[in-house]
């Protein structure tokens, strides 16, 4: 039975567990947006995410979601 892929984007993923729910959801074949306030602090855990799932459905987008 085949598994359905999901797009899931995910808040704070450049760190703690949104960023161990970003490798867990890439491994799995979904793919991920990755939703954080810096994109310049962010990159290097993008490039470990798709690294380390060899999923290149990884995204990164700028979000700041403080008021």
């Amino acid at each position: 039975m085949k598994k359905n892929k999901r797009v899931v984007i995910i808040t704070g993923a450049n760190s703690g567990i949104g960023k161990a729910a970003a490798h867990r959801f890439a491994k799995e074949g979904h793919t991920v947006i990755m939703a954080c306030r810096s994109t310049v602090r962010s990159q290097p855990v993008l490039d470990e995410v798709t690294a380390g799932s060899n999923n290149s459905r990884v995204e990164l987008m700028q979000l700041d979601m403080s008021s």
